[in-house]
This record gives structure tokens, sequence and C-alpha cells, in this order.
């Protein structure tokens, strides 16, 4: 199973952590398998997630989340 997959079936189960663990898998992929040029996707992706776990209180997925999309920001931001 992939993680749109999963993501389908965890939404369809109604599983918010198992969505945002899903989509917070989904965006790492998103830019290891297309580089800069997925980075929109990948940033919605974590977005999306981190909406989930804050309204879950996961703490550490939240930081973890948000260290993702500062790096991002870091990558597309020109020097």
């Amino acid at each position: 199973m992939n993680q749109n997959e999963a993501l389908i079936l965890y939404r369809e189960l109604g599983m918010r952590s198992g969505q945002a663990d899903a989509l917070t898998e989904l965006g790492k992929l998103q830019i290891i398998s297309g580089g800069s040029g997925n980075c929109p996707a990948a940033t919605e992706s974590f977005r999306e997630a981190l909406d989930i776990y804050r309204a879950l209180g996961r703490a550490l997925d939240i930081a973890r989340v948000e260290a993702a999309l500062a790096d991002l920001e870091n990558t597309d931001s020109p020097n």
C-alpha cells in the first residue's frame, strides 16, 4: 500500500492520526520523487498534516512537521 492509498483509507475510516502520519510521509516522498518541482505539493501535505497534529495536540509531530516546512522554505528561497 502506498501513502496515497493509506491516506484514502484513513480518511474513509475517519482516523485523523493516520491521516496526518500518511500526509507527513507523502510530503517526504513528494520532495524525494519530484525535487523542487514538487515542493508546493509537499508543502500542502505538510500543512494539512500540521493542522491535524495541532487539533490532536501531538507536540512532537507538530515540531517535526514545522521543521520540515522550514527546510522547504529555506530550500525554495534564493541565497
